[in-house]
């Protein structure tokens, strides 16, 4: 589709900034500069790889329902089989909303940090006299990278709260735990 491929390199042009500000405070020469670099750059990836691996798996999960949904519709009428039936439209539900709930996330935590990185009326520079010490504008980018982290696992949360089903998988809790470990 080409809305995907739009949203794809959307998304991934939009989280380039976090490694362009990277670049910028990696030619910086402080220590500091260095550090948060180093922590925008992974939070970034891990960013990417995170919504590209959930995003992935959502929708195999949705497709997998959706190839099947025929006998999904013909086991409704058997009293045995009718539990198959609610657990595959279950599963369904639960992969639209992640999807959603994904994709609304990511932008919406993307949107704002873009804004608040890149505005001029924030006042950010990337100087050496801004890195030589833990003051606003540092400690803003390390909070920035940890946020996108954190955005792709609440989606899976208020996504869960919006169908009141447990769309988690074991890979996403495999991911999260991945990105934890990193992450500490």
């Amino acid at each position: 589709f080409p809305y995907t491929t739009l949203f794809r390199s959307a998304v991934a042009d939009r989280l380039n900034v976090g490694y362009t500000i990277a670049m910028k405070l990696l030619c910086l020469e402080s220590v500091l500069g260095v550090i948060i670099a180093v922590v925008l750059v992974a939070g970034f990836t891990i960013a990417k790889f995170c919504f590209a691996l959930y995003l992935v798996d959502s929708i195999f999960r949705m497709d997998m329902m959706l190839i099947v949904l025929p006998f999904l519709v013909l086991f409704y009428p058997f009293e045995q089989t009718r539990k198959w039936t609610g657990v595959g439209f279950k599963y369904i539900l639960n992969s639209a909303a992640f999807m959603l709930c994904l994709v609304v996330l990511v932008s919406m935590t993307i949107l704002a940090m873009e804004r608040i990185l890149i505005a001029p009326q924030m006042n950010f520079t990337y100087d050496e006299d801004t890195f030589s010490s833990m003051g606003t504008v540092p400690i803003s980018i390390m909070f920035l990278a940890f946020i996108i982290i954190k955005a792709t696992g609440m989606s899976v949360t208020l996504s869960n709260s919006v169908t009141g089903g447990s769309g988690e998988t074991r890979f996403q809790k495999k991911m999260k735990a991945l990105v934890g470990t990193v992450a500490a």
